[in-house]
């Protein structure tokens, strides 16, 4: 299959790469989903994400872990049938080293389409697009970002699924805080579903994080991915 051959080729080539920066952490996140109301089309999404990943020297003089980054997302849209939907929202990020050079408090605003695909042999394919305008705290210029994952679920039974993506970000612009127009960088992920009921759900496995940084060595995350899925009932 497709999704098999990416992620095995691009892992392996990651591992392989001499000329990259690897670092390895964790990932949690959780999201929540539900209507406005019960036959309403009207939706809402919340996200927050941890990430943890590996310093390059503690205050001791070793190696370590820290809490590198958080994210959160917040989206209302409509659902414009059971295939499709549409969403906008705002999202805040703050980094820290290793994933910034310095403290960052990233705002932006974002649209997305969604579309969902469902078949009878082969599992759930998903199809999510994603326009993000970026902006830093105490610097001008607005980044303009594409993002597009392929997602693809296969049910082993009942309750479990294997899972794998592939999210790939360009850069559209270049505005004067950092991003450069062109390929920003791809992610990875391979791994399991568990379907506790029809409202809690988790997504555990191994994301391969991929970033373009140009003139300096590109970073590679090597990422225990643990994911919360809460569908608030009707």
């Amino acid at each position: 299959m497709f999704f098999f051959r990416t992620a095995f080729l691009f892992i392996i080539s990651n591992l392989a790469f001499a000329g990259s920066e690897q670092l390895f952490g964790t990932w949690g996140t959780v999201f929540i989903n539900g209507k406005f109301a019960k036959d309403s089309n009207w939706i809402y999404h919340v996200d927050i994400s941890l990430r943890s990943t590996q310093m390059h020297q503690n205050a001791n003089g070793g190696q370590g872990y820290t809490l590198g980054s958080v994210i959160t997302h917040n989206g209302i849209g409509y659902r414009i049938n059971k295939m499709n939907s549409v969403l906008v929202g705002y999202a805040f990020q703050f980094s820290e080293t290793p994933y910034a050079r310095f403290d960052t408090y990233e705002n932006r605003t974002w649209q997305q389409y969604l579309n969902l695909y469902k078949t009878n042999y082969w599992g759930d394919f998903s199809n999510r697009s994603r326009f993000e305008q970026r902006t830093i705290t105490a610097k001008s210029g607005t980044g303009l970002r594409w993002r597009q994952q392929i997602k693809w679920m296969y049910p082993l039974n009942s309750k479990w699924s294997f899972i794998t993506s592939e999210e790939f970000y360009t850069n559209l612009n270049t505005p004067g805080w950092g991003p450069v127009q062109g390929f920003d960088q791809n992610r990875v992920f391979v791994g399991a579903g568990y379907n506790f009921d029809s409202t809690y759900r988790v997504e555990i496995g191994y994301m391969n994080q991929y970033i373009n940084r140009g003139l300096v060595n590109d970073l590679i995350n090597h990422q225990l991915s643990l994911n919360l899925y809460i569908n608030i009932p009707d």
